[in-house]
């Protein structure tokens, strides 16, 4: 079982993640790693 510290990492990462994707196809240049 993961420790608290990297599930927070992880969902962290995790809505970074959406929040670029989500402002690039605004943007128009939809980009994904």
């Amino acid at each position: 079982m993961a420790c608290h510290e990297d599930v927070e990492l992880y969902y962290r990462i995790t809505n970074l993640k959406a929040i670029y994707q989500h402002q690039s196809t605004v943007n128009g240049t939809s980009r994904y790693d």
